[in-house]
């Protein structure tokens, strides 16, 4: 082998070893550094003339980082979830202690069984109306709280959009240089930074890449959208100042009462992803609690303030039974029956035996029509509104239309309802009709009190009765529900419910009616404010707040238990990716060690062909 080649072989290596030597300081230099990718050096055979780098190649498993990346992904999201949970449990309160929702309501109610005992003593009425002030205001603090909460979830959105942003931006910058760079380890540096985008982009929000070698990346959401494909797009979000219980989602910006989520490609085109377009991630989490979790956390509470009130103030109206040849069925006075208020049919179906039922509810105006199927709590009851601005008539008229052939519905008379069934058999049968009327005033309509009141949704105070005409009453209640302030003006309406004979100071009957409907009373509540078609709850007013505060509960324990086992996996993917991709120090000084003595060795022949060179040279 000639001077030349041997020269050229040392100095080819020395090469080598000086990049390998360069990537073990970089490796030692990151070791525990978030993002940084583990780099070897592999040197590849010329044959006579020496060696060359095969270039600083990072130690990446690609399967693993996917999975990591779908992981850290779903990580983000239970964790955001279990955060805003845990902080609306310890706002409900532990159950039974003083400040809970239970505690007042339960508080309340003893209130009226020592009113029903002593209904004359002024200190027993007065000590009734402050536990129906913190009752009330128990409940509006919590709605405050739920609000509160939907407020915070739309400003980290509005947070999080700045970041995936930030992210989309760096991700295009950093692309456009990978290609440029001529150093191989300046290209590591890039591919890492580019990996650390794309890893907080992944805790955003859930995503799918692929690359075509590592210059090439494409970016989109888990549902399509295109994030970046060598152009990057931005996401949008017009954040909303302010957050109440009447401000949902809506499809439409002009009705939309929450901000929406879109994505804006380079060519300016915007596709909204707020409903369902992002399925994993911070923004998904945050936009699940804003528009579902905390949304049905406030149906609850609505649920529970309206049955209060209803509990308090609506008495039942039975049918009376009619027949007509061989048609039978009920007839029903509606003189009294406010907006919202519902009339309920039951029949039987022949010769199946199926029982189906009927509500009707008293709308103002045919603008608040059709009616939507969570207007009544039992997802079996057909609901159909209907227009009473027209008189007792049309009201008829427009039962008719809804039921069809096989019933008669008319109005005999005066403000009197009859439905009666075709008297043929083995078709229909009409086995009930009856309906429920708010009593709206504090004396004169029965023992049935008005405690409770809407302070708010757009007028002056008024009983609660359900009203959806407009925006529906019970949205939004439990943060204007408040103590009736006719009863603050002259307590002894707690007992007083009838002008005409005037009620004695003594007469227990009212507190006692009262005391029965908070302990005994039985309701149907909705199961879930947000499905529809979630099973029913029926039971006392007291029964439902305890089912929604150990509802509250669990949904709480649950999110912290799924986030810990996701946190879990998260941490042994983590474990498995640094494995391979993580420095290790005992690696790098082995490495180091066999560089060094690679380098020793090249410079010893570097050394020696020059002693030889300088030997002929003085021959």
């Amino acid at each position: 082998m000639g001077l030349a080649v041997s020269l050229d072989n040392a100095l080819s290596g020395l090469r080598s070893t000086q990049t390998g030597l360069e990537t073990v300081s970089r490796n030692v230099a990151n070791a525990g550094a978030e993002g940084y990718i583990r780099r070897t050096v592999g040197p590849v055979e010329r044959g006579a003339s020496g060696v060359s780098d095969a270039g600083v190649k990072r130690l990446l498993d690609d399967i693993v980082q996917r999975q990591l990346r779908t992981e850290s992904s779903g990580g983000a999201y239970t964790s955001i979830k279990a955060e805003f949970l845990g902080r609306l449990d310890q706002a409900f309160g532990i159950p039974g202690s003083a400040s809970s929702l239970d505690t007042q309501l339960n508080t309340f109610t003893t209130k009226f069984q020592a009113l029903s005992n002593e209904p004359a003593n002024p200190t027993v009425r007065a000590e009734v109306l402050n536990a129906a002030r913190l009752l009330a205001g128990g409940l509006n603090g919590l709605s405050s709280d739920i609000q509160s909460l939907r407020a915070d979830a739309e400003s980290r959105i509005g947070s999080a959009v700045l970041e995936a942003n930030v992210a989309l931006r760096t991700i295009e910058r950093v692309s456009g240089q990978i290609t440029l760079a001529g150093d191989s380890n300046a290209r590591a540096d890039l591919l890492d930074e580019r990996d650390r985008q794309v890893e907080r982009l992944a805790s955003l929000m859930d995503i799918r890449v692929s690359s075509d070698g590592d210059e090439r990346l494409s970016i989109f959401t888990g549902s399509g959208v295109s994030l970046f494909n060598g152009r990057a797009s931005q996401l949008a979000f017009d954040a909303r100042g302010a957050i109440g219980a009447q401000s949902l989602y809506n499809a439409d910006p002009v009705k939309s009462g929450v901000g929406q989520l879109k994505v804006v490609d380079p060519y300016g085109a915007k596709i909204d992803i707020t409903a369902g377009g992002v399925r994993s991630g911070e923004l998904a989490g945050l936009i699940s609690l804003r528009d579902s979790t905390l949304v049905e956390a406030q149906g609850r509470l609505d649920a529970a303030a309206a049955g209060l009130a209803r509990t308090l103030s609506d008495e039942p109206v039975p049918g009376v039974a009619a027949t007509s040849g061989a048609a039978n069925g009920f007839d029903l006075d509606l003189a009294g029956l406010q907006a919202g208020n519902a009339i309920t049919l039951d029949v039987v179906l022949q010769p199946s035996g199926t029982a189906r039922r009927f509500s009707f509810l008293r709308v103002e105006s045919a603008a608040a029509l059709p009616l939507p199927q969570s207007a009544t709590p039992d997802p079996n009851d057909t609901v159909v509104g209907i227009d009473f601005s027209g008189g007792p008539a049309t009201v008829a008229s427009a039962i008719q239309t809804a039921l069809g052939a096989g019933y008669t519905v008319s109005n005999p008379s005066g403000s009197t309802l009859r439905i009666l069934d075709d008297g043929l058999a083995g078709t229909t049968n009409v086995t009930a009709l009856s309906a429920e009327k708010t009593t709206t005033a504090l004396s004169g309509q029965g023992l049935g009190l008005p405690m409770f009141v809407d302070a708010g949704n757009g007028t002056a105070s008024r009983v609660f009765t359900g009203a959806l005409d407009g925006r529906s009453q019970i949205t939004g209640f439990a943060a204007r529900i408040a103590l009736n302030p006719a009863l603050q003006i002259d307590p002894g309406k707690l007992v007083a419910y009838s002008a005409s004979p005037a009620t004695l100071a003594g007469d227990s009957a009212r507190p006692a009616d009262v005391f029965r409907r908070l302990s005994s009373g039985s309701r149907d509540f909705p199961g879930n404010p947000s499905n529809p078609f979630a099973p029913v709850f029926s039971g006392s007013i007291g029964a439902f707040v305890r089912q929604t505060l150990d509802v509250q509960a669990s949904q709480a324990a649950e999110a912290q238990s799924l986030d810990e086992g996701q946190q879990v996996v998260v941490s042994s993917l983590r474990e498995r990716f640094s494995d391979v991709s993580g420095v290790s120090m005992d690696q790098e000084l082995a490495q180091l060690v066999a560089l060094q003595n690679a380098y020793a060795a090249n410079a010893r022949v570097v050394s020696a062909v020059r002693d030889m060179l300088d030997t002929l040279m003085r021959i």
